[in-house]
């Protein structure tokens, strides 16, 4: 492959990442001129399409990050998967289900596309390896795994003839889960006229979405049983957490985006219940300058723990296999403006819901809301829609 055309004699070259492109159009890609090189960054760009070839390369060569364009034979997932560098990760997801760690990438993007999401990955990638991330939290071993229940609907959920009562028969082969499900739909959060001991009727009721946002909370707030006495209710976490979700799925503009949008909603401050937990006395005073003092949340959490809760939470949640865009979601959701790409409808929609309800129920100050980010993204003319939404629903 020949180098980009910036390579000549006596120039100062950028740095040269690697990407592993997997799938049966990936070798288009290769071959490909970059175009405008965005970034800053050159890519080398390695093209599979089996299983053989993915374990050779994988042998041979360490890779940033690791684009999918088909869904190729189970062997590929298990060869990524079992890759030895914990720095590869995925490109944007396009709404499809995949195993964890590993996304989609549009078949028709130009290479010049592909480098752009590339390097957006990468910023992700550099910005959950902050050695903070882990003195925080400690070891990755000792934080809750991924359900098995949610991979199970997951995969539900990519069949076509997957039908409610398969969903429920998923949910009920776990009772803890089962029971929380039922106490949330039988709540006056979501106001059924009558209440229903039926996991098939509350699937029905509230929606596959919902279902998987809750799935993961649950586990998430079970794990984190403790923070109810380390200075954070977890019961006002989950209803403001659930309400940010309800809003957001009102904003929605793409429907096949709902899924990743509404699990993003829920757990877009996870690092918050994270902080209570491990470090609830300076948790606690940051709160309290928060709230008494009127200082800046982000700057008064990088001070005492030299991360933010949304870095935390991103952190936490990567370990996890969750799309790419809800753990980037996760970590910018208060700084949208840091994210460069196409698709931003994710971390557009839950920035909005999050800052408009902050500001409408909770007297937060308007500039929370990023007014240059959403019109860049593609969403000035939603705001008059949203704000009314936020003022009905605050």
């Amino acid at each position: 492959m020949s180098d980009h055309p910036m390579d000549t004699v006596g120039a100062e070259m950028p740095p040269k990442r690697s990407l592993l492109v997997v799938g049966s159009e990936a070798r288009r890609w290769v071959n490909e001129p970059d175009g405008a090189m965005p970034g800053g960054l050159r890519w080398h760009l390695t093209a599979v399409d089996t299983a053989a070839e993915v374990q050779q390369a994988l042998s041979t060569g360490a890779f940033d990050v690791a684009a999918i364009d088909v869904r190729p034979g189970a062997t590929l997932w298990e060869s990524l998967m079992a890759a030895p560098s914990p720095a590869l990760m995925a490109i944007r997801s396009a709404g499809e289900f995949l195993p964890p760690g590993l996304n989609w990438v549009d078949r028709k993007a130009s290479r010049t596309s592909l480098v752009r999401e590339a390097n957006r990955t990468l910023q992700l990638q550099r910005l959950l390896s902050a050695p903070a991330l882990a003195r925080l939290l400690g070891a990755r071993e000792q934080l809750p795994a991924v359900p098995a229940v949610y991979l199970r609907v997951l995969e539900l959920t990519s069949r076509p003839d997957t039908s409610a009562a398969d969903i429920a028969e998923a949910v009920e082969a776990d009772p803890g889960l089962s029971i929380q499900v039922l106490h949330l739909v039988n709540s006056a959060f979501f106001g059924l006229a009558q209440r229903t001991t039926s996991i098939q009727h509350a699937v029905a009721y509230l929606g596959v979405e919902m279902i998987k946002g809750l799935i993961l909370t649950s586990h998430v707030l079970d794990a984190l049983k403790q923070v109810d006495q380390k200075g954070l209710s977890v019961e006002v976490f989950q209803t403001y957490a659930l309400r940010v979700a309800r809003l957001a799925r009102r904003f929605v503009r793409n429907p096949a985006l709902s899924d990743e949008i509404f699990t993003a909603a829920v757990l877009h401050d996870i690092g918050k219940l994270l902080l209570a937990l491990k470090h609830p006395a300076a948790f606690q005073e940051t709160v309290r300058k928060v709230s008494e003092d009127g200082a800046n949340e982000k700057q008064v959490e990088r001070e005492a723990f030299g991360a933010t809760h949304s870095e935390l939470g991103a952190y936490f949640l990567s370990g996890w296999g969750i799309p790419f865009q809800v753990v980037e979601c996760v970590a910018y959701h208060h700084d949208p403006e840091n994210v460069h790409g196409e698709s931003k409808e994710i971390l557009a929609v839950v920035h909005g819901a999050d800052a408009l309800l902050g500001i409408e129920s909770l007297k937060e100050p308007a500039g929370r809301l990023n007014e240059a980010f959403l019109e860049e993204a593609g969403f000035k003319a939603e705001l008059p829609r949203w704000r009314e939404l936020a003022r009905k629903h605050a």
